[in-house]
């Protein structure tokens, strides 16, 4: 197992410290030291300042939709879970807390969501019960992805401007976990989207950190900072860059698994490169060779 040269090469070399990679299915280690829990990693530590530039790869390849009720791919759910917002979050001891909304388990068979006040779009509009209440019945239709996660719910209405009531057909222990994955999008916006929503030609609107500024099919996305991200005590506002994504050929074998790793190690090149600057200046992207 081998490591790539930098682009424009066909020769491959050590490129120094990356993450690690290893034959997870049926192959060999090549040598490289074995990989334990240890080695692995929760979150990073926090930014000491601002950056003028981020890279770093979605292995996956280009999304297949930034539908937040869809994108349950790698690639699909690291660019959303950048630019959209979960009703509720998990801390790193997996324990459920308030984010977009706090979850009042009224009854066996009914809960609220209350929105937390303050919490905005990226065009400024406010977060509203009845984008969240739409957002939540766009997820449960058949045809999304997620909706298994719907499978007890009874209704889903919005009964205050600040509240939405769910209600359960049977009590459903796992509906609270699953809102840390149910992001918000405004009602109006996705109505006028329709099926395009989440797509190169139909774009998103969310209230996360970064913001969608453009997806070129084929070749890149991009995104930039909020910088009236409502929410500045979470640990997610972000730095002063913003991203861009580009598409090239999927060059290594799919059984090769990335962590963590601190030390030099031979490594695949990556499927999907995405930088940072800072908003309104170009970015650039380096492509490893081509197979």
């Amino acid at each position: 197992m081998s490591a790539p040269r930098a682009a424009g090469s066909n020769d491959l070399e050590d490129p120094g410290t990356c993450i690690a990679c290893y034959a997870s299915v049926g192959g060999s280690t090549g040598g490289q030291k074995s990989v334990s829990a240890d080695d692995l990693i929760s979150s990073l530590p926090a930014a000491k300042g601002d950056v003028d530039k981020i890279t770093w790869n979605l292995t996956g390849g280009e999304p297949e939709t930034l539908d937040p009720a869809d994108a349950a791919t790698p690639q699909s759910g690291q660019v959303v879970r950048n630019l959209c917002d979960s009703l509720l979050t998990v801390d790193a001891k997996f324990n459920v807390k308030p984010n977009l909304a706090s979850y009042d388990q009224r009854s066996p068979t009914k809960a609220v969501l209350t929105i937390r006040p303050g919490t905005r779009f990226w065009d400024g509009s406010g977060v509203t019960a009845e984008d969240v209440a739409f957002s939540l019945r766009r997820a449960a239709n058949p045809s999304k992805i997620v909706s298994c996660l719907f499978a007890s719910v009874g209704s889903v209405k919005a009964t205050a401007a600040d509240q939405v009531t769910v209600t359960f057909r049977q009590p459903d222990e796992m509906f609270r976990g699953a809102l840390a994955n149910m992001v918000v999008v405004t009602k109006a916006f996705a109505g006028k989207a329709g099926t395009r929503l989440g797509t190169p030609s139909g774009g998103l609107m969310c209230s996360g950190p970064f913001r969608l500024d453009s997806w070129t099919s084929g070749d890149s996305i991009t995104m930039s900072r909020k910088d009236a991200y409502w929410n500045r005590d979470d640990g997610r506002s972000p730095s002063r860059s913003s991203s861009r994504s580009s598409r090239t050929p999927p060059p290594w074998p799919s059984h090769w698994t990335p962590v963590r790793s601190t030390a030099p190690t031979n490594c695949p090149p990556p499927r999907f490169r995405l930088c940072g600057t800072p908003r309104g200046a170009g970015c650039s992207s380096v492509r490893p060779p081509s197979r």
